[in-house]
């Protein structure tokens, strides 16, 4: 407590004042009378009353005092420092994606991030309220508002850093959203800046203040692995894993591919800074089990030196070929790994729904088919009669300008100067997707309805160059991979962190067990199948237990994004210090001679009151 005023304690000076008007004695006159009789009783009576007057003659002496002293302390504007606080509530939101568990020194990037979150927690004013939020792939509420200060601690610190890529933008979002009605305040956003996406987020409001986490700079990552088999060359692989150097400086690391935790090929490798390698690994072998590639190199961010999938067997795909002829065609398709194709020139409307259901794929080559419904087809130089593919005339020698290199049907095609003496000119409907382009007309497209998955190619093969080319497998390859995604040599079993996993069940309702990387297990009742499995938080291989069967997945990071862990923010963050619902350590004066006024006022009062009661 301060004294704005100081020199009004002068007037304490009346205390003394009132002592000596106190001590002052009444004198009274003499007076002769002839008998005391008559005085007696009032003699009597005053004697019984003397105690308490000199009572309330002291009570009036303290209460006068005590008036003079509280209105000279409001006189000398006394004021009490307190810190300085803004209304409102707090929305905590604490990025938990990978780069987070960038190492710094003596911790990581989310540990740091803790306990500043902490240290917020401790200046809470008792009247705001906090909400908890962790911002993974999806954000994820915590703890509602409360003001809880260890109900808040404890939540904090039972948070940890997740291997799943971050989406700050729903985070902040979802905060913002928690603020709405007639609940006011603001969104503290903990984070290293490494999204890229964050600095647009900040610029849109006011609202939000970030607090800036950071160290730790050096990472070499993996940022994508597949396994496919080679075409024409049964039990032969290539292995692809992109590679990427994220530090500012060249780095030198070792890359190990393993099958089922032996290792089968080990290569030194050197990235300047910044720079990036689709690498392709040979392998012949079985293609069972467990894949993994790591990366044997001491930088500050562990989550994607490693990248595994599990492979298993999968059923034969059937495929129908209705065709007039086509030797490259079938030459190729005989050649596919894993496939049993038959081959007839022409379809019969009484068995076609029933080949239909025999088949994986059918491919019809110029032969125009029935209405379809259901099933997987490939019709080349041909349309059914009740798809939104509408097809118009033909053009003469018509360029190829455009195709779309983003789809999966045109992974790895290159399609520049594909020489095509006749195509179809067709019109599109809703739901088909174009993805090559011809004199205007879409040449290429798709259609996936649900229950029906097809690819329309409008021209006819032998009359083109495709055939001729190294992109004629790769497409080919690609299109019954995308229509019969389940039938093949095998299956890739991996995700992306933070995505879920459908594990196929034989029967329902069951009891399935499941085996993080960290060795926790899980227990699930399952009520659907195939059952989504959304705990992948941690990158590794998990183990999946129904009964007496076990199967393994692979979770990856594969994120590009998330692996350049430098931050992305160039403003200066915001000071979270000044945000609502904190105490700061700047103080604001209140003023307390209010209090005085009314405590000397009332002290007046009594004064009077017992005065009253003296009768004097």
């Amino acid at each position: 407590m301060g004294w704005a005023t100081p020199w009004a304690f002068a007037f304490l000076i009346l205390v003394p004042l009132v002592l000596l008007l106190h001590s002052l004695r009444l004198r009274r006159r003499e007076v002769r009378i002839s008998t005391l009789y008559l005085w007696e009783d009032l003699l009597q009576e005053r004697r019984s009353t003397l105690g308490m007057s000199k009572l309330l003659r002291s009570l009036l002496l303290l209460l006068q005092i005590l008036g003079i002293a509280a209105l000279t302390l409001g006189l000398a504007d006394p004021f009490a420092s307190i810190p300085s606080t803004k209304e409102g509530d707090i929305v905590l939101v604490l990025d938990a994606s990978a780069s987070m568990g960038t190492r710094t020194q003596g911790a990581d990037r989310f540990a740091l991030a803790r306990s500043r979150a902490i240290d917020l927690v401790e200046r809470l004013h008792p009247k705001s309220q906090m909400a908890i939020i962790a911002a993974g792939s999806r954000p994820i509420l915590k703890l509602p508002f409360t003001s809880d200060r260890l109900l808040l601690k404890q939540t904090l610190e039972e948070l940890a850093a997740t291997d799943e890529p971050g989406d700050l933008t729903r985070a902040v979002q979802f905060a913002r959203s928690l603020l709405g009605g007639e609940r006011r305040g603001e969104v503290l956003l903990l984070s290293d800046g490494a999204d890229a996406r964050l600095a647009e987020v900040l610029s849109q409001t006011d609202q939000v203040r970030l607090s800036h986490v950071s160290g730790g700079e050096r990472n070499v990552g993996i940022t994508k692995f597949e396994v496919r088999p080679r075409l024409m060359r049964q039990g032969e692989y290539e292995i692809l894993v992109n590679v990427a150097n994220f530090s500012p400086q060249l780095e030198s690391f070792e890359l190990a591919l393993s099958m089922n935790w032996k290792t089968v090929r080990r290569t030194r490798y050197t990235l300047e800074a910044g720079e990036r390698q689709n690498l392709i690994l040979p392998y012949t072998g079985p293609a069972s089990g467990v894949a993994e590639v790591v990366l044997d190199v001491n930088d500050d961010f562990t989550a994607d030196n490693r990248a595994a999938t599990v492979l298993s067997d999968r059923l034969p795909m059937w495929i129908l070929l209705v065709s007039r002829g086509n030797y490259f065609l079938e030459n190729l398709l005989a050649g596919h790994a894993n496939a049993s194709v038959n081959v007839v020139n022409s379809l019969s409307p009484s068995s076609f729904e029933q080949q239909v259901r025999g088949n994986h794929v059918i491919i019809l080559d110029g032969v125009e088919p029935p209405p379809l419904h259901f099933g997987n087809f490939l019709l080349i130089n041909t349309m059914a009669p009740n798809l939104p593919i509408a097809i118009k005339g033909t053009t003469e020698a018509p360029p190829v300008v455009d195709w779309d290199i983003t789809d999966p049907l045109l992974r790895s095609v290159q399609l520049r100067d594909l020489q095509v003496r006749q195509a179809q000119m067709v019109e599109i409907g809703e739901g088909v997707k174009p993805l090559m382009y011809a004199n205007g007309s879409p040449i290429l497209s798709r259609l996936d309805t649900g229950r029906l998955r097809l690819v329309h190619l409008g021209f006819d093969l032998l009359d083109s160059d495709l055939p001729l080319r190294v992109a004629f497998p790769v497409l080919m390859a690609n299109i019954l991979e995308w229509l019969a995604p389940q039938q093949g040599t095998f299956v890739s079993h991996q995700v992306q962190a933070g995505e879920p996993y459908a594990i196929e069940l034989e029967a329902l309702p069951a009891e399935v067990s499941v085996r993080k990387p960290s060795g926790e297990w899980l227990k699930i009742q399952a009520s659907e199948n195939p059952l989504a499995f959304r705990d992948t938080s941690q990158v590794g291989v998990y183990t999946v237990r129904v009964g007496k069967k076990t199967q393994r997945f692979a979770v990856n990071l594969a994120s590009a994004a998330e692996s350049d862990i430098a931050a992305k923010i160039t403003e200066r963050p915001s000071d979270v210090s000044q945000a609502a619902g904190l105490s700061t350590h700047e103080t604001v004066r209140r003023p307390l001679w209010p209090y005085f006024v009314v405590l000397a006022f009332g002290l007046t009062l009594a004064e009077w009151y017992f005065w009253c009661r003296t009768g004097s």
